[in-house]
């Protein structure tokens, strides 16, 4: 189990690689953003395992069930909880890789943390088979971005761009090995001035999410790496006035100054290593026997995961922009309710006035008729019609009336 604590959302993954299932539970969505199955369906094929020659070769449908959070196709409010069931485990892939940790892997790691009970078949809670639940709830912030339109596109390119990622993966995959990538991702359509400094940057938030994504090693935006080659009248974007609207003339900033996004496309690239699990021998260790062991990995891996990944920095992306995107849209929402008490309150205060006018006429009345200014009865049966919330602020009034009366009838 893993919890991100958003701005506004709380995320939890739960389950294992070779679990039975793995879900995501979500808080902080508001109530009416749409959840349509196909759309959904669609986004989360482009994860899944099984439908590529270059992926693995685990076939995984992973279709979400919807356990809480939805209603008729909407969100409801309360906390979303959706799980995806794993069927197509194969545990014996591992039974030889008891104790031997692979390299690249987290197994070392884990067992030196855990005990060499841990299983780690699969890379259990590891493995980037726990983006999927990921990319349920990215899919549906990202049709609601696009609603309001805000699109989030990313695609897997070489490190290298005079060579063509499918190929240099089919030729790793040949030689019984893997090679890394690069997952570049573009936002269009951003409001000025969304996220803020030091640690509520909008850049900080992405890379966190992005981070949490297995086979991650670096994030950079705009030119990223190459501006520590640049001088600062190299990597300054300049301004120019088009059409009486301030433009940038260049975008190495990659959509990103102060930590708030400046109404360019904000543009980051991710450095994704390479598939771990290799066919081709390796040096490794047995922890039980502690000598020197020659692995070689057998399985269903990818010769190049970063493939399967795009769908799940869209979603890291989506989710980090809408996730600050509500603090604004709430502030704006409780502006909104504010505006109308206040309006309501106006209203209200207009009314007393007329009421208390009301007491001066009253209280000439009584001292005409000699009538005592309180009538205790009337005041009972007024009060003992109101709701229980109203009659101690009836009581309140009806005090300041009989006060005011009293005032007139001493003045004369």
């Amino acid at each position: 189990m893993s919890i991100f604590y958003g701005c506004n959302l709380n995320i939890e993954i739960f389950g294992a690689s070779h679990d039975e299932l793995i879900g995501v539970r979500v808080n902080g969505l508001p109530s009416g953003l749409r959840v349509d199955p196909d759309s959904l369906a669609t986004f989360m094929r482009r994860r899944s395992p099984g439908y590529d020659e270059l992926t693995s070769r685990r076939r995984e449908p992973d279709v979400p069930c919807f356990v809480s959070g939805v209603k008729d196709g909407v969100t409801d409010g309360g906390e979303l909880c959706a799980v995806i069931d794993n069927k197509d485990v194969k545990r014996s892939d591992y039974v030889n890789l008891n104790h031997i940790p692979r390299p690249g892997h987290a197994d070392l790691c884990a067992w030196r943390k855990h005990g060499l009970d841990f299983d780690m078949s699969g890379g259990s809670v590891f493995s980037g088979r726990l983006t999927a639940p990921l990319c349920i709830i990215g899919g549906i912030v990202i049709r609601e971005l696009e609603r309001r339109g805000i699109t989030v596109k990313a695609e897997a390119v070489s490190a290298d761009p005079n060579v063509y990622l499918r190929t240099e993966a089919a030729s790793a995959m040949r030689d019984g090995d893997s090679v890394g990538a690069v997952v570049k991702c573009r936002i269009e359509g951003l409001p000025v001035g969304l996220g803020g400094e030091l640690f509520d940057g909008l850049d900080g938030h992405i890379s966190r999410l992005i981070f949490s994504v297995p086979g991650v090693k670096g994030i950079e935006f705009g030119a990223g790496f190459a501006s520590s080659a640049m001088r600062g009248s190299e990597n300054n974007d300049g301004y120019a006035m088009r059409n009486g609207v301030v433009c940038f003339l260049s975008n190495n900033c990659g959509g990103i100054l102060g930590g708030m996004s400046t109404g360019t496309p904000l543009e980051f690239r991710v450095a994704m290593k390479p598939t771990p699990s290799i066919s081709k021998e390796q040096r490794s260790v047995d922890l039980s026997a502690l000598c020197d062991v020659a692995l070689s990995v057998k399985g269903r891996h990818d010769p190049c995961f970063a493939l399967r990944t795009p769908p799940v920095v869209e979603s890291c992306a989506a989710i980090a922009v809408y996730d600050i995107m509500l603090t604004d849209l709430r502030s704006h929402e409780l502006g909104d309710l504010r505006c109308s008490i206040d309006r309501i309150d106006g209203r209200i205060a207009e009314l007393l006035k007329e009421r208390f006018a009301l007491c001066a006429e009253i209280a000439d009345f009584k001292e005409l008729h000699g009538l005592p200014t309180l009538d205790a009865e009337r005041e009972q049966k007024k009060l003992s019609a109101l709701p229980d919330g109203l009659r101690d602020i009836y009581a309140e009034i009806m005090k300041r009336s009989r006060e005011l009366q009293e005032e007139r009838r001493r003045n004369g």
